[in-house]
């Protein structure tokens, strides 16, 4: 559903964030997007607890990450139109 969708009246699109709003929260911190349902809690934990044990190599964050030349090469071939 789109966030800021168009609504027959300023009370039903009330509504219709309050709805939206409703069902974030049931899922995940409105504020810090950590999970909210005592199951995700738990396996958030233990994802955090291997994390720690098993932090990523230099070379899988450098292989995750963009680096900017790559970001700007990236931007120089989105500008070029299609011929």
């Amino acid at each position: 559903m789109k966030k800021r969708a168009i609504t027959c009246s300023p009370s039903c699109g009330k509504e219709r964030t309050n709805m939206l709003r409703r069902r974030q929260d049931n899922t995940r911190c409105r504020y810090c997007m950590k999970p909210v349902t005592p199951e995700e809690q738990a396996r958030y934990r233990r994802w955090r607890a291997w994390e720690k044990k098993n932090p990523p190599t230099e070379a899988e964050v450098q292989a995750s990450t963009i680096t900017e030349q790559e970001n700007d090469d990236a931007q120089d071939v989105q500008s070029v139109p299609n011929g």
